[in-house]
């Protein structure tokens, strides 16, 4: 999917979608470290499953209908 199409998609998400997209589609470890990030700075680092997502969708690993097919199971789609 083209990183344009990606964005669109991305933003009408919420972090329970973006998970359950990366735990249906992405490895196990690709999520657990992006749950857990490192710290930086001796600092907890935030969640990157919004970002993991993002990624997984723009390389074609998450597929489009499976976004569209989850933006549509949405009770109340967030519109930006």
């Amino acid at each position: 999917m083209r990183a344009e199409q990606a964005k669109k998609l991305h933003a009408q998400l919420g972090m329970t979608q973006w998970y359950e997209l990366c735990n249906d589609w992405l490895d196990e470890k690709d999520i657990l470290r992006a749950i857990n990030p490192p710290k930086i700075n001796g600092k907890k680092a935030p969640s990157m499953i919004p970002e993991l997502a993002f990624q997984g969708m723009c390389r074609g690993d998450i597929p489009e209908y499976a976004v569209k097919r989850k933006i549509n199971a949405m009770t109340v789609p967030m519109v930006i």
